[in-house]
């Protein structure tokens, strides 16, 4: 067994608050996430491994899903950020549905 740095742990150890959202379709439709992320240089710290915001989606009217993000946070995040807000907006876009 390895030894873990410390500091991996304290990272590890942080607290994940999710909200859910909604996306109130009345008609099937294509749409694709755009991602957001406050503060802003948090964004060169989060990086997303897999996404639902990395293709297009397609609904169903009233349809209610999970869709996974999977991301690692940079270690070299600076020490005064405490807090990341990652939100998404969705965008109807055209094309076949995915």
């Amino acid at each position: 067994m390895t030894e873990r740095d410390p500091n991996e742990l304290k990272r590890a150890n942080r607290t994940l608050l999710v909200k859910l959202g909604v996306v109130a379709a009345i008609m099937p439709m294509t749409g694709q996430a755009v991602p957001s992320y406050g503060p802003r240089v948090a964004g060169e710290y989060f990086k997303k491994l897999d996404c639902f915001c990395f293709s297009k989606q397609g609904f169903e009217p009233h349809e209610t899903r999970r869709m996974p993000v999977v991301f690692v946070i940079d270690p070299k995040l600076p020490k005064d950020v405490n807090t990341i807000t990652l939100s998404y907006t969705f965008f109807e876009v055209e094309g076949n549905r995915s």
